[in-house]
This record gives C-alpha cells, sequence and structure tokens, in this order.
C-alpha cells in the first residue's frame, strides 16, 4: 500500500455573534476538498 500526506488547514472567523469555520484538505496532486459551516 502506497502512504499518501495529506495537508489540512482550518480558518476560524468570529464576527457579530456569528462563527464562520472552513476545512481545506489537500494534497499534491491539488485535488482536495474543502467545506465551509456557520453558526451562530
Amino acid at each position: 500500500m502506497r502512504e499518501k500526506r495529506w495537508t489540512v488547514e482550518i480558518f476560524i472567523d468570529e464576527h457579530e455573534n456569528r462563527t464562520r469555520a472552513q476545512a481545506r484538505l489537500r494534497n499534491p496532486d491539488e485535488t482536495g476538498l474543502s467545506g465551509t459551516g456557520t453558526a451562530g
């Protein structure tokens, strides 16, 4: 089995009682995933 390395970035921002988070999952061939969510 071949090992793969992924990089995860998580960004969190708060503004006027609302929180927004974005997560980015990246791999070396630049095919990654991202997701965004809000709460508040």
